[in-house]
């Protein structure tokens, strides 16, 4: 998230399975909005599905774009899930 933050890499989402996630870590010197399951939105993926995610963290680089990451630790696994938003899309 680190070197996203500091260069203009060009990606819409990511996506991954590990077996941990320590968010302290994570978002270590990272400043971040934690927003609740009421906040929804919504987006067109790689494979022209919506998408609908609720909550997570958005994070923004100095070019003011945005990004969300989810996390689920629920299951045996730890899926991260990043989005990168177009300004129209926020």
């Amino acid at each position: 998230m680190k070197h996203w933050m500091t260069n203009d890499l060009k990606f819409k989402e990511v996506y991954v399975d590990m077996s941990r996630l320590q968010s302290d870590i994570l978002f270590s010197g990272i400043p971040f909005i934690r927003r609740g399951n009421d906040v929804e939105r919504s987006y067109i993926n790689y494979e022209n599905e919506l998408i609908t995610m609720r909550g997570g963290f958005d994070i923004q680089r100095n070019d003011g774009k945005t990004a969300t990451i989810a996390y689920n630790e629920d299951s045996r696994d730890v899926e991260f899930w990043m989005i990168v938003w177009d300004d129209q899309e926020q």
